[in-house]
């Protein structure tokens, strides 16, 4: 008797999977209600007033007020989500 064995992946460590881009549309700066631009590089949401939200390795955006960290200025290099 064969038996068929498929092999599936399930562990994603080591990578960096990235947001869905229909639910980045609807995010916005929990402090200015404000639109968010992705910034892929350094894997971040940021808002106009200047703050920037982390997104986790299995691509959620962490907008808790404790993940945010201030930035100078918004670079203007970030996609508009």
């Amino acid at each position: 008797m064969e038996r068929a064995v498929g092999v599936r992946r399930i562990s994603t460590v080591g990578e960096f999977l990235e947001p869905d881009g229909e639910m980045l549309k609807a995010l916005v700066c929990p402090f200015s209600k404000l639109p968010l631009t992705y910034d892929r590089e350094a894997r971040e949401l940021l808002s106009p007033v200047g703050v920037a939200f982390p997104i986790t390795a299995n691509g959620v955006a962490d907008m808790t007020p404790a993940s945010a960290r201030l930035v100078e200025a918004p670079p203007d290099g970030g996609e508009q989500v």
